[in-house]
């Protein structure tokens, strides 16, 4: 599935009170059960400095979060930052006291970037508090579990 000498890292932000801003927590808990041992599942809340001290030990990161960028909700978003840059409106919405633009940016500027960082943004819904997904996101769980165990391969 993934080549020994490079570490795997999933983190899942967002805020599980805070309904479709939960997608990248609840996508964490599912890649658990179904990643083998050597890759490891984060959560975080996205605090920018967090994420920097989370992924500092990585080579290969994978990001989920929801978005709020206008798009209809629940689309899926993937940004590979080797690649390209990190659109500025991707994450307009942040409940996170450091939005995941800001961090990339600072990461950058302190040489703290892994080698290879994907980010998938889900275009959410409802950031109200409250507990589960809209319909919208509930119904792009699968593809987007597909799509992360592809990229990870």
């Amino acid at each position: 599935m993934c080549d020994s000498k490079t570490n795997y890292l999933v983190i899942g932000i967002g805020n599980e009170f805070r309904s479709d801003d939960s997608i990248g927590i609840l996508m964490s808990r599912m890649l658990r059960q179904k990643l083998p041992a050597t890759i490891k599942v984060a959560e975080c809340n996205g605090g920018g400095v967090e994420l920097l001290e989370i992924w500092k030990d990585y080579n290969s990161v994978f990001i989920i979060d929801a978005a709020s960028s206008g798009k209809a909700p629940g689309t899926i978003s993937r940004f590979d930052l080797n690649k390209e840059t990190l659109p500025q409106n991707a994450f307009n919405y942040s409940s996170h006291s450091f939005s995941i633009s800001e961090t990339v940016k600072l990461a950058r500027k302190l040489n703290r970037l892994p080698t290879r960082l994907i980010i998938y943004g889900i275009e959410g819904k409802i950031f109200e508090q409250g507990t589960g997904l809209s319909y919208n996101l509930e119904s792009v769980c699968d593809a987007l579990l597909k799509n992360l165990l592809t990229d990870i391969q």
